[in-house]
């Protein structure tokens, strides 16, 4: 046989292995209700369970398609398939339908409490102290093994709504911390970490002096301004009645002293005490009691509706993940690769609710994780280590007690087009990626002290490569860390006076090293309204963009970061200066213009040698004490600057409009547009092209925004019907984008058109 006959020979028989392989591919049915894992696993003998299907023992195999049809899925499934590059293994809710993945369980028996309830009363010698309440309060035993060693990590729903830990002050919602509803350290208490005053603790009944069962101590948790403003916990160990205040003395000193702090002051509240368990929606969680040689506690709830404790109200505890490869902790598991789980809501775990962690010698990859609604777990919403090439898209993600998505340790990641609000942590992070996106994400709303909206961190590691772009940030910030070659385009930030925040933070280093080296590269960005309530601003960029605050151990001279910063619009201090200097050394340069400033940081008046680039424009809308008085407002710059119904195209004459600079070739220059070829350069961010001369911020000028896309993220979804809700219901003003259909009025046909528009109809 001739060399041209082998070849030919060898083609057709790959080709028809591929067919064979590909011809193998099976599609297989969950069905909760009428399944069985017994059966075959077609549409009409479906298996029950989502962990056979992905276990060892099931037929899955690479290229296969698994569909859950809806019901509620109470399991933890441990993920031992994979699939391979060209056959991966998908896991989807079955067409029209929606299954949940649900680690809560029910908690029932519940028994309405008695004026004389061991637990919410206190004797003191002949007199007994009832709760004022007990009436509204009802109780069940749980085995204490089901609660977090932190009690305050207990997690409690009513009607798959959060329930509220007993709190003094009380917090308005059951997730997460908000320090504006704390109580603020007394100032007699700064300079040490074992104590605090309380203003409101004057009781004469000796509710806090009493050690009882009803005692048991409260926890008190504390915003320290010293500890980076994270949230500090101890146990109360003893309670003082003084002349003015009570005196709480930490069981646990906080490890950091007490202070003024910075904008946010050091602040604290006091949890999971019946003493402040005062409104509906609260519950407290009792001490040990001993029955036949197990140890429970005794919920105490007062709930919304007495209806729901029949079966609606929930319990997080027992159950860590939905889906998991914890190949780190078992050898003989080898880490998933090529899986996608898409379209599938999890609810109410008590771990990360998307969990994928392999060793660093042992890596995963190809994993994406789709268009699934993430909702009430008790730490992070998806959760992956030393994985190569995710993709955490088109997620929906709330009240995750902890982030909600790290991808860590990977190169090649995406997160993109994710809604991640309203979480007790940062939104949405990287640690330790390279060559990696996140674009056209929402984040904003975070419960909590210290969070972010996005974070890049380097964490050991100096990170390289990434690309910020397309996001919409509400209240929250992008933040970065030991980071290089940084790219942050098109990017809306926007606050107001009630939720004010710096919007772009860059941190030196940790390690006290060196500071910044490589690119940083801010295109396009808009910065709305960083202020506070007394109009004081906010930095619009961290103060500590491009320092490089330490200079490397035994050398005059470390690396050079190079700035490049066009067409942004920074309303709020710009923070950046031109230039830093270790040991007498210039080590940053910055290239600017066509940037426009509403206000100056302190050291970028002339005085100080500071003066605008090229193009740049100064568009003061207050007044900078001692330098300038006001020349712009907001109107003359945006064609509608209205916190969360705004309009932040430029305004036709106004500063912005087509003043920029053409950046295409820097972006090339640089390897940019190379490096992410699946992002668009050339489109603002709603998806329109920019001009030849492109205008200031992340809008174009004339800019045609898409009908329906009342918040003007550039696309269509089901936030947008939720935007209209809030019209109609007077909670927002979308002004006259809400009236899609065009008929004069805001009404249901309105939201008929949205659906319409994101079903392909319109």
């Amino acid at each position: 046989m001739g060399k041209k006959s082998l070849l030919i020979l060898t083609v057709l028989v790959l080709c028809l292995a591929f067919l064979i392989n590909e011809g193998e591919s099976a599609t297989y049915y969950l069905d909760v209700v009428n399944g069985n894992d017994s059966n075959s696993g077609t549409e009409s003998q479906p298996w029950k369970t989502v962990a056979y299907a992905l276990g060892i023992t099931s037929p899955v195999g690479p290229g296969d398609t698994v569909y859950l049809r809806g019901g509620t899925y109470r399991e933890q499934v441990r993920v031992d398939k994979s699939g391979t590059e060209n056959n991966w293994i998908t896991v989807k809710n079955y067409p029209g339908e929606s299954p949940v993945m649900d680690g809560s369980s029910a908690l029932t028996g519940w028994t309405q409490a008695t004026e004389n309830d061991p637990y919410l009363t206190v004797v003191i010698g002949e007199n007994i102290y009832s709760h004022t309440n007990y009436s509204n309060i009802y109780w069940t035993r749980v085995e204490a093994t089901r609660f977090p060693t932190g009690l305050d990590g207990t997690v409690l729903f009513e009607n798959l709504e959060h329930c509220r830990i007993a709190s003094d002050p009380n917090q308005s919602e059951g997730y997460g911390e908000d320090p504006s509803e704390f109580r603020e350290v007394h100032e007699d208490c700064y300079g040490q970490d074992a104590y605090l005053y309380d203003e409101a603790l004057t009781q004469e009944n000796g509710y806090w002096e009493k050690k009882s069962g009803y005692w048991d101590e409260p926890i008190v948790r504390v915003m320290v301004y010293n500890a980076n403003s994270s949230i500090r916990r101890s146990k109360v160990d003893t309670y003082e009645k003084l002349t003015n205040y009570g005196k709480i003395t930490f069981a646990v000193a906080l490890g950091y002293n007490l202070s003024v702090g910075g904008t946010l002051k050091d602040c604290y509240r006091l949890i999971n005490h019946p003493h402040v368990l005062d409104s509906a929606g609260e519950f407290y969680v009792s001490g040990i009691e001993t029955i036949d040689g197990t140890d429970y506690r005794r919920i105490y709830l007062w709930p919304k509706y007495r209806t729901n404790l029949t079966e609606n109200i929930r319990m997080i505890g027992g159950i860590s993940y939905a889906f998991y490869n914890l190949s780190i902790q078992d050898p003989s598991q080898y880490p998933v690769s090529y899986l996608a789980i898409e379209g599938i809501r999890v609810f109410g775990y008590s771990g990360h609710s998307f969990h994928f962690h392999a060793a660093s010698s042992k890596r995963g990859n190809d994993l994406i994780i789709k268009g699934c609604e993430i909702t009430g777990g008790a730490d992070f919403g998806i959760y992956t280590i030393n994985y190569d090439r995710v993709r955490i898209e088109n997620n929906y993600i709330r009240r995750c007690a902890g982030r909600g998505a790290l991808v860590a340790g990977g190169d090649r990641c995406v997160i993109k087009g994710n809604d991640s609000q309203e979480n007790g942590s940062t939104n949405l992070s990287f640690y330790n990626v390279t060559n990696s996106m996140m674009i056209g994400n929402k984040v904003g709303g975070q419960r909590t002290a210290h969070g972010n909206g996005t974070s890049c961190y380097g964490v050991g590691n100096m990170m390289e490569n990434l690309l910020v772009a397309n996001n919409v940030y509400y209240a929250c910030n992008s933040s970065f860390q030991n980071v290089k070659n940084v790219t942050l385009f098109a990017n809306l930030y926007y606050v107001d006076d009630v939720h004010g925040t710096s919007c772009i933070n860059n941190w030196p280093r940790a390690d006290g090293m060196i500071g910044y080296e490589g690119y940083f590269v801010y295109l396009h960005n808009t910065v709305y309204d960083c202020r506070t309530s007394g109009g004081e601003p906010y930095d619009a960029v961290n103060a500590n963009s491009p320092h490089s605050d330490f200079a490397p151990q035994g050398e005059e001279e470390g690396p050079v970061a190079t700035w490049y910063m066009y067409n942004n619009i920074y309303h709020g201090f710009s923070g950046w200066r031109d230039g830093d200097w270790a040991n007498g050394t210039p080590r940053t340069r910055v290239y600017r213009g066509q940037n426009i400033y509403t206000w100056y940081q302190w050291d970028q008046r002339p005085s100080y040698g500071w003066s605008l680039g090229t193009g740049e424009a100064e568009c003061f809308i207050h007044n900078v004490s001692g330098y300038k008085n006001a020349d712009y407002e907001l109107g003359d710059i945006f064609v509608n600057p209205v916190y969360g119904a705004g309009d932040w195209t430029p305004k036709e004459g106004g500063p912005a409009n087509r003043t920029g600079r053409d950046v295409q070739q820097l972006l090339h220059d640089l390897g940019i547009i190379e490096k992410f070829p699946e992002y668009d350069f050339t489109k603002d961010l709603a998806g329109n092209p920019w001009n030849s001369n492109p205008s200031i911020g992340c809008y174009e000028y004339g800019a045609v925004s898409l009908k329906g896309d009342l918040n003007k993220d550039g696309k269509v979804n089901i936030q947008d019907v939720q935007c209209c809700v809030n019209h109609i219901l007077g909670k927002q003003n979308w002004g006259s984008a809400a009236d899609v259909n065009g008929d004069g009025k805001v009404d249901q046909n309105d939201i008929k058109e949205i659906i319409n528009i994101i079903l392909g109809g319109k």
